[in-house]
């Protein structure tokens, strides 16, 4: 009993997003149905059959260019340019192209933080640095309050920024120790 329950919960949302997006399709349909081009379709199911309809109303945004069937989307995909690559490995390789650049740009802005916080360190410890040039005499410089205000205000910010993230984390192991059957027992 309780292995379904779990597997219902992890189902639902994908569940409920097949379910918007067949919703989706259908309301696509429908509109191209109403308000589209001609529908032309021959060999129906490979029945041999043919259908036309004339939509009774005519929507501008619905016409084939702009608002093409699911079908058309879907066969898309395999259709091959004039290299001879189809669209689904052009995506694959514009994805990966994406990906590498994402990549290389979390490695460099991660270096670079990482160096930055390397120099705060070096001066929280005064090494390398002149004697009066901190973060707080510069503040003390420009707004003529004391070096001390601003080194209490911020600490008084990371104190503060700390707390907050701590209360996150401790209600979201509350939210979750909740869930679970005999949460109250379990340790943590």
């Amino acid at each position: 009993m309780g292995r379904s329950a779990s597997a219902r919960r992890r189902l639902r949302p994908l569940v409920g997003f097949l379910t918007v997006f067949v919703v989706l399709l259908i309301a696509w349909e429908a509109v191209k149905f109403i308000g589209g081009d001609t529908w032309h379709i021959e060999n129906v199911l490979g029945t041999g059959a043919t259908f036309d309809h004339d939509p009774p109303l005519k929507f501008a945004f619905a016409t084939d260019i702009k608002l093409p069937h699911i079908w058309a989307i879907a066969g898309e995909f395999g259709n091959q340019d004039a290299v001879g690559d189809t669209t689904v490995t052009r995506l694959l390789r514009a994805a990966l192209f994406t990906l590498r650049n994402a990549a290389i740009g979390f490695a460099l802005g991660s270096t670079i933080g990482m160096l930055l916080a390397l120099q705060d360190i070096k001066g929280l410890f005064g090494y390398g640095l002149e004697v009066g040039v901190s973060d707080a005499h510069a503040m003390a410089q420009l707004t003529y309050l004391p070096a001390p205000f601003w080194a209490a205000v911020w600490m008084a910010l990371s104190l503060v920024a700390m707390g907050l993230g701590l209360r996150s984390i401790l209600r979201r192991r509350e939210r979750v120790r909740s869930r679970m059957p005999f949460g109250q027992f379990s340790g943590g």
